[in-house]
């Protein structure tokens, strides 16, 4: 029976992570007949099979020790007294199912073998304390969940359904990344992307290089514009106007807040990942470009969308007009978030609350001297720095 000291008990059960002799990288060779269906079905019958086995040997133990702090006179009938914290530890089954759990997550040896075990060997009664991780699908790309084909067959339902929604990322990457400058652009002078009709009069914005106050055509108020000066919609519009100023604040405090919100989450992801790869002798780190993306495509879409607000949401004539618009900028940057209002993605799709253990159960605690989770390598200062 393992206690955290590592000196009492049966040495039998320890659950120290084995150290792998194999180059590190290196998968066990498995017949290339077996699908990829069957060989994660036996992976997961082995996980629970030894879960289970560890887990009855651990329960003989407890009776054995609760016997012997009895006869000692250390526990009674209705409860327990005069016990240290690793004796009380000695006799607390969800303590070492926790480090079996640790232990055993620590023996990965990829981003999919992590999260296969978080989500086998974690018990839901330990989340109670722990704040979901917010994920997105460059986060789930990391791990390799849902990206990776289920099965051999090309035709089989989980492999097409696994290559839809793969197809589906790729398209949100695209909208995110286009969308918003080519909104910034159709309210340009040049009108790129909609007909000329439907942009914006820039020759009756005073401050415009484009001001034509000669041109005998009317502006949208229908004044010539030499007339319009800058306060003409503040006078004619007011609550619009006001409220499309409290809004475009609403909308860069948004973006701050979620900006800080995907650091905490891509910091905590990059240094669990690092851990494992510094730490564990067997697991090789991957992901990296899916990190990368996700905080490059982040802050671009909502840069752009803070700055589209300005020229969308500062021009809308109606209340109408600038709650569509508004909420239209929110569905943009918040398109790649599990759970958002895309069906394809739900957050059964991401187990935040099992990665968010292993970073507060695991890397948190391990001493600065194993492992600096603020020495980030260039790839982190870069990104964490954009």
């Amino acid at each position: 029976l393992l206690h955290p000291s590592g000196t009492a008990g049966d040495r039998s059960l320890s659950v120290r992570p084995a150290r792998n002799t194999e180059p590190k990288g290196q998968r066990h060779s498995v017949n290339p007949k077996l699908s990829e269906k069957k060989l994660r079905k036996e992976r997961v019958q082995k996980i629970l099979r030894s879960k289970e086995e560890f887990r009855d040997r651990i329960q003989h133990q407890i009776e054995k020790r609760w016997a012997e702090y009895k006869a000692d006179g250390k526990l009674d009938e209705h409860g327990t007294y005069s016990l240290s914290e690793d004796e009380r530890n000695a006799i607390d089954e969800d303590y070492h199912m926790q480090q079996y759990a640790k232990a055993q997550i620590q023996k990965s040896e990829s981003n999919a073998d992590i999260l296969e075990k978080a989500e086998l060997l974690i018990d839901e009664d330990w989340l109670g304390k722990i704040d979901a991780l917010p994920g997105n699908i460059f986060c789930l790309g990391v791990f390799g969940n849902f990206l990776r084909p289920k099965d051999s067959n090309m035709f089989s339902h989980e492999n097409l359904i696994s290559n839809m929604k793969f197809f589906m990322c790729i398209l949100i990457v695209i909208v995110q990344v286009l969308g918003p400058p080519l909104i910034f652009l159709s309210a340009m002078p040049q009108h790129f992307g909609i007909v000329e009709d439907d942009g914006y009069k820039w020759k009756c914005w005073v401050f415009s290089q484009y001001y034509a106050p000669n041109d005998l055509s009317e502006c949208p108020g229908g004044k010539l514009p030499r007339d319009v000066d800058i306060l003409d919609d503040w006078r004619s519009i007011f609550s619009t106007r006001f409220l499309s100023t409290i809004f475009m604040l609403m909308f860069i405090l948004n973006g701050i807040f979620v900006v800080q919100s995907e650091l905490k989450t891509w910091k905590i992801i990059y240094n669990t990942l690092r851990y494992l790869d510094q730490v564990t002798p067997c697991f090789q780190m991957t992901g990296r470009n899916y990190l990368s993306l996700g905080a490059f495509v982040n802050c671009w879409v909502i840069l752009w969308s803070c700055i589209d607000a300005y020229l969308i949401i500062g021009a809308c004539a109606s209340p109408r007009d600038l709650m569509f618009d508004a909420l239209g900028l929110l569905f943009l940057y918040n398109l790649d978030d599990i759970g958002g209002d895309l069906g394809f993605i739900d957050e059964d799709d991401w187990p935040g609350l099992q990665i968010a253990w292993i970073y507060e159960e695991i890397v948190h605690p391990c001493d600065d001297e194993i492992f600096d989770e603020n020495k980030l390598d260039m790839r982190g200062h870069i990104f964490l720095t954009l």
